[in-house]
């Protein structure tokens, strides 16, 4: 027996709305620890019932934590819109994606004044652990070069 279609609408009897509400906040809760662990991302879900009720899901420690990435991002985003004067109206495609290219560039710009720093001492540590592979690789097959004989 398949399943009807649910007109989206509030629920008059308070009960059935209770009972509705509780089944779908758990598969919606459900849905985002999944999608968390399927695509390894990062999610938060916050539900307040009628009540006042909170309900929350994260993959961080708190949602607090996502929330607050969230509100940098967004801080970033516009930062970089206000990196380039505004595109005057009617302007064409061509011009439209030079701005988004130049809102791009000042956001990259932002990070990597950032993290560049961070990144060459991962880089460098990075160079040097793989020099040591490899040296471990070589002296691991003269060692059993001489057992194929």
């Amino acid at each position: 027996m398949g399943r009807g279609k649910v007109k989206l609408q509030r629920i008059d009897d308070r009960g059935r709305r209770l009972v509705c509400f509780s089944k779908r906040r758990n598969n919606l809760l459900k849905k985002a620890r999944e999608l968390a662990v399927l695509c390894d991302v990062e999610v938060a879900v916050v539900v307040f019932s009628a009540e006042g009720d909170l309900y929350s899901c994260s993959t961080q420690s708190s949602p607090k934590e996502t929330f607050d990435r969230y509100k940098r991002f967004i801080e970033l985003e516009r930062n970089a819109r206000n990196c380039d004067p505004p595109m005057p109206s009617g302007c064409l495609d061509s011009e439209k994606h030079q701005g988004w290219r130049a809102e791009n560039r000042c956001l990259k710009q932002k990070f990597m004044d950032q993290d560049v720093s961070e990144l060459s001492n991962l880089q460098e540590e990075l160079a040097r652990e793989l020099i040591k592979i490899k040296s471990l690789k070589n002296e691991l097959l003269k060692d059993a070069a001489p057992n194929l004989d």
